[in-house]
Formats: C-alpha cells, sequence, structure tokens
C-alpha cells in the first residue's frame, strides 16, 4: 500500500518539530473529552442488525458549559441526527429497510494513552462479544503526534482494537477512518493496520482541511468551532457509507409504541405519569391525551435518526380522578400521512374506582323472578343429534334446549370418548362472533379437547348449520328500533323487555343442560369467553353459583353509565337507561361466591370499547378470589407484539 511504502519520508518531513503534540492541541481542543472513562451511547433490544462506532469528540461529546457546548451528541453537530455517527445509522436502516440497534463509543482516553492494556477496558470485550454487523473505527484526533519511536505502536494499537472485532461471530464489515484534521503520518498508521485485519481503510483528511466542513462561526470558542459542522458531519457519513455494503433493502413495517415510566396501575392521584414513545419508519409522532378527568391535550412531536430513535419523544400528564389516561399516538411519514397507531395509557389510585351509578332497586328480587320464569319453561324437549366431530376419540352433538324469550338455548356439545367423570366448560362468544360461521357451524376437530366436557353456546337461540343467508336476516329482526341487538335505549328502558334478558336465559338453560350431563364430574365448572362472551360468562358466575370458574379477557359493559359520568369511552357502547344496571357486570360482581375465581386474563389499556376505568371498577368490587393483567398498547381483540408492559393484581 502506497501509505506504508512512503511512511519513512512522510514521519521525516511532516511535523516533526511538534513531535508531543496532537492534532487536537493544534485545533484548541484539548479541553474536550476530559477523564479517562470511555463514553457511551446506545440502542439497543430490537434491532435487525448492530453498528458499532469508535469515535472521540466529533463523535459523542457531553455538555461542557465552560467551552460552550451545551449538547450531548457529536461535536459539533447542530443536531444529534446530524452528527455523523447518527447520519451513518440512519441510512444504513434506510438502506436495508430494518431497524438497527447501535452503540457510539468515545475513546479519547485511549487516543492519549494508545500504549494502555486494553485489557484494562472491559467494555471493549463487551463491544467484541456484542457482534456487531458494521464497525466504524474513527479516531486519531488526540493522539500525539507520531514519532518513529511511537509509530508503529499507534499501528499495533489500531491493529489490537480492530482485529477483534473483525474476527467477531458476526464477522462484520470493518471501516478505519483517518482523522478528520489532515496528519498523513496518522493516516498512513491507520490504512496499515486496515489491511492487517482486512479493514476498509478512508480517507477523510481532506475534509478537515477544507473550513466550510467546520463550525467555523458557530462558536466563540476556537477548538468547538475546528470540529466538524453540519456540512462535515454529512460529508464525514457519506465518506463512511460509500464503503460499506448492504444487502438489498427489506420492507420496513412502521411501527409505534410506548410505556409509561413505572407500572401503568401504580401511579396516585396528581402524580406526573411520563410516556415514552418508541417508533421506527416515521418522522413524526401526533398524540392526543384524554382522561376520565374528561381533560383533553394534543400534541406533535419529532424523532430523531430519521424516524428511527423514538426514545427521546415523550409525554407527561396527570390525573386527579381515580381513573385512567388515555394516549393515542399516531406515527406519521414526512407526508403526514398515518402509517402507524398506538393506543393505551396508565391509572391513578385505580384501586379506588367504583361504579358510577348506584345498584338498581331490588336487584336480587328481579332476578328471582327472571329464573322463576326460566324455570317455567320445561327443558325436557330438548334435542341433542349426534354429528361427526373430525377428532378420534370425541363426539360432537348439536343441542336444542326449549328456553322462555322466544327461542330456544342451542349450541355444540363435546363429549370425550374415554375416560372420565371431566370437568365441563361453557364457551360463551363475543357480540360479532356470534353471528359467524366458527359460531354456528361445528367447531374446529383441533378446538374439541379430550379432558373436559364443553358447551359451545352462541348467544342467540338459532337454528345450527344452515345457510349464511338464515343469520343474516335474524340478525336484522334481533334488532330495534334501528339499533342492532342490545343497543335500542327504549328496549333497554325496561329490564324484562332488554335483549340481554334473553341472552341471561339462554345462557342458564345452557349451563344446566350441561350440569345434567353423566359425563360431568360435578365438581368443575367453568364460564369462558371474551368481550361479550366475558359479559354472560359474568352473568353466569353471578346466578349459578355452581360455576367455579370465570375464565375471561376484555370483559364487556362494565360500568355502563361510566360514559354518562364523564369517563372515557369510545364510541361503541351501549347507550346508558338505568334498567341496563340489572345486567352491569360491576353488580353482578358482588354475586359471585368465593368458590368462584374470577380469572381475567387480560384486558386493555389502550381499549375504549372496554375502558379500562370500567373494568377496574368490575374488580375491585368483586369479592371471590380473582386476578387481573393489564396489557399496555392493547386493544378491543388486538395484543401488541411482546415484550410488554403491563399492570397486575391479584388476591
Amino acid at each position: 500500500m502506497k501509505a506504508m511504502v512512503t511512511m519513512a519520508a512522510i514521519l521525516a518531513t511532516t511535523m516533526l518539530a511538534h513531535a508531543q503534540e496532537s492534532d487536537a492541541k493544534r485545533m484548541q481542543s484539548e479541553e474536550m473529552n476530559p477523564g479517562s472513562a470511555l463514553g457511551s451511547r446506545e440502542r439497543t433490544g430490537d434491532g435487525a442488525f448492530k453498528i458499532l462506532i469508535y469515535g472521540n469528540s466529533i463523535a459523542l461529546h457531553g455538555p461542557a458549559p465552560k467551552i460552550g457546548w451545551e449538547r450531548n451528541w457529536g461535536m459539533a453537530a447542530s443536531a444529534r441526527e446530524k452528527d455523523f455517527a447518527h447520519l451513518v445509522v440512519a441510512d444504513l436502516e434506510k438502506r436495508r429497510g430494518e431497524r438497527a440497534d447501535y452503540r457510539i463509543r468515545n475513546l479519547a482516553a485511549l487516543e492519549r494513552n494508545f500504549t494502555a492494556d486494553l485489557s484494562d477496558y472491559p467494555d471493549l470485550a463487551a463491544d467484541v462479544a456484542w457482534a456487531p454487523d458494521y464497525v466504524v473505527i474513527a479516531i486519531g484526533e488526540n493522539v500525539a503526534n507520531l514519532t518513529p519511536e511511537t509509530t508503529d505502536a499507534y499501528t499495533r494499537f489500531l491493529v489490537s482494537l480492530a482485529k477483534p472485532l473483525a474476527a467477531c461471530a458476526s464477522h462484520p464489515q470493518v471501516i478505519m477512518r483517518s482523522p478528520f484534521w489532515r496528519n498523513d503520518a496518522k493516516a498512513a498508521c491507520t490504512a496499515k493496520a486496515a489491511e492487517e485485519v482486512g479493514a476498509t481503510y478512508v480517507d477523510a483528511g481532506f475534509l478537515g482541511a477544507d473550513k466550510a466542513n467546520t463550525a467555523a462561526g458557530l462558536f466563540e470558542h476556537q477548538g468547538v468551532a475546528n470540529h466538524p459542522g453540519d456540512l462535515g458531519m454529512r460529508r464525514l457519513a457519506d465518506l463512511i457509507l460509500s464503503a460499506m455494503k448492504t444487502p438489498a433493502p427489506k420492507t420496513m413495517k412502521p411501527t409505534i409504541s410506548f410505556t409509561s415510566d413505572k407500572d401503568p396501575l401504580s401511579y396516585a392521584l396528581g402524580e406526573k405519569m411520563r410516556f415514552t414513545f418508541k417508533a421506527a419508519g416515521g418522522s413524526r409522532i401526533r398524540w392526543t391525551r384524554t382522561g376520565d378527568d374528561g381533560r383533553e391535550e394534543r400534541g406533535e412531536t419529532s424523532l430523531v435518526t430519521g424516524g428511527f430513535d423514538g426514545s427521546e419523544a415523550a409525554v407527561e400528564t396527570s390525573l386527579d380522578r381515580p381513573g385512567f389516561v388515555r394516549i393515542r399516538a399516531e406515527l406519521l411519514d414526512a407526508s403526514g400521512k398515518v402509517i402507524a397507531s398506538y393506543d393505551g395509557g396508565a391509572g391513578a389510585a385505580v384501586d379506588d374506582i367504583r361504579p358510577d351509578n348506584p345498584e338498581p332497586p331490588e336487584f336480587d328480587a328481579f332476578w328471582a323472578r327472571r329464573k322463576a320464569a326460566l324455570d317455567a319453561v320445561s327443558p325436557a324437549g330438548a334435542t341433542c343429534r349426534e354429528i361427526t366431530s373430525g377428532r378420534e376419540g370425541v363426539r360432537l352433538f348439536e343441542v336444542s334446549i326449549p328456553c322462555p324469550g322466544g327461542r330456544p338455548s342451542t349450541g355444540h356439545l363435546s363429549v370425550p370418548v374415554k375416560g372420565g367423570p371431566f370437568p365441563a366448560r361453557i364457551h360463551l362468544h363475543g357480540y360479532n362472533e356470534s353471528w359467524a360461521k366458527s359460531a354456528y357451524r361445528p367447531p374446529k376437530p383441533e378446538a374439541l379437547p379430550l379432558d373436559t366436557l364443553l358447551f359451545d353456546l352462541p348467544a342467540h337461540g338459532y337454528e345450527l348449520g344452515r345457510e349464511p343467508e338464515y343469520y343474516v336476516a335474524l340478525r336484522a329482526e334481533s334488532g330495534s328500533n334501528g339499533h342492532d341487538y342490545a343497543f335500542d335505549p327504549v328496549q333497554n328502558a325496561n329490564p324484562d323487555d332488554s335483549y340481554f334478558g334473553t341472552m341471561a336465559w339462554r345462557v342458564l338453560r345452557g349451563l344446566e343442560y350441561l350440569k345434567s350431563r353423566p359425563e360431568w364430574d360435578g365438581k368443575t365448572l367453568i364460564a369462558d369467553g371474551g368481550s361479550c362472551g366475558a359479559l354472560q360468562s359474568i352473568w353466569a358466575a353471578a346466578l349459578d353459583h355452581d360455576v367455579t370458574e370465570c375464565r375471561i379477557f376484555i370483559p364487556w359493559c362494565c360500568n355502563m353509565g361510566g360514559p354518562a359520568s364523564g369517563r372515557a369511552h369510545g364510541t361503541w357502547h351501549v347507550p346508558w337507561v338505568p334498567a341496563l344496571g340489572y345486567y352491569d357486570p360491576v353488580n353482578m360482581a358482588r354475586r359471585i361466591p368465593a368458590t368462584c375465581r374470577a380469572n381475567i386474563t387480560w384486558a386493555g389499556l389502550g381499549d375504549y370499547i372496554c375502558p379500562p376505568s370500567g373494568v377496574m371498577a368490575f374488580y375491585n368490587v368483586l369479592p371471590c378470589p380473582k386476578n387481573i393483567t393489564f396489557i399496555q398498547g392493547a386493544q378491543h381483540g388486538y395484543i401488541p407484539p411482546k415484550p410488554w408492559q403491563t399492570g397486575e393484581r391479584r388476591k
């Protein structure tokens, strides 16, 4: 290599008179990078590839008010996303279409003491173990000017620094650049070391020789001003990037998420809540804060590193009423188009949340009368027709049981062939799920258990296995006054007329039938379902005390009067009338006995079809053994990818 051939001449003719002077001293930058520690910044955890950048103050320098530098990134860029290190990260992400993990280290302490034993710096060994995919070594400015005696030592230092990285498990691309402030002797050492370890060498000295690439005139301190400005940083990054090979870009799915700064169920009234955003693939975040206090705030915040690092975008708020704050975040591209969204929040004094309306009068008498009306219709005419199960070891039946309200209780019953007696489970369906093919047609064979008696019960008492047009017509018939079923406030004004009433009859009749089966063990009886299925499971546990577990998720209609009392809510909820209190889970909860566990497997902090405050009001009044898990970012029927931030309660 040319740099090697001319080494002696370079050392004999350049800067020999300044043998103990570093380029940093020559550029009045010796006050930079005080101390002996290696400074660093990193973002790690979920990137598709890894970038390691070794530099000095040009890569990373913390605030130093004494010299007029108040920032914490590469000196002297005007913003973090404009220093060369973050530009390299952002451009590689764009090239590859993937999010990167990165580490940026300031090695000024080693530059000033390059003869030190590198084993004394455990961070260097940790970087090798981290196995980066790209390595950039951009140092030399703080190294004292070389003499014939120190040239070999500096070359060996560079080799010792780069060789373990080049040989690590990921076999990274290694880029080694010469100093920004031109120094031919150091450049020759860098080139020689790069050749020895198989790295790519780039010469950056010509950039520092051009004053347009510095921050001249922008800082009073000349040492800061001699560092690269935004133009110089861009050109440094382009020089490094030009030497990098990248695979064909992948299509990146834009994502956004956030977490609260502590357990989302743990805040006190008035305590500051901080939500920190994390995003990929966009340029800014638009957010809305609402909550159970009726307050609404909006804002936008830009992302650093070209939209791939949202770690410093945050929102702060608080709540003075026991309840929840809702944060809705949208990720926008450069044109302002929404490309991803996230919905979540946190609660304050959540253990103090209670139902917002009193229990309706004579609640127990109302249900005693409803049960008597059910008993008046004999189940003796029940039919049980066997059909093909599709699974060996399980028999499957279509069941229809007489019930008041004009329609029977119908569903699919699966019975294991071998063993017994068995625990029993009644599965109840969600609002729209109850009209889907999965509800009125036989369950999939793999869903039929070999060790449990299972009754899969839709809410509507329809015939099973009919043509789709039948169910479309029946659903239309089930609504009233222009509302879908159970939403009509006129019908709901009288609790005996509410569609919920006939649904509850069919659930209770289904339980009676399941318990009558000789295959049941007489001990374990589980009611399970999500959303509207959870609502029906709660009715089951409250009204039939043989139920031993209410296994539910995203329970619907909890604290139905909450929206009318100023609680945050979504657009899809049953309009409140006082008679709905007879069906509200917050009132049913008090009737669930200690012999039953209320197992709320998950609820969403971003679910405002089943608002967190209503779910928590239900949970808080349960007198039985109970547990609940709230998931950050979970919405109605949607759980975000792991890892999750959660808040839990158990009793």
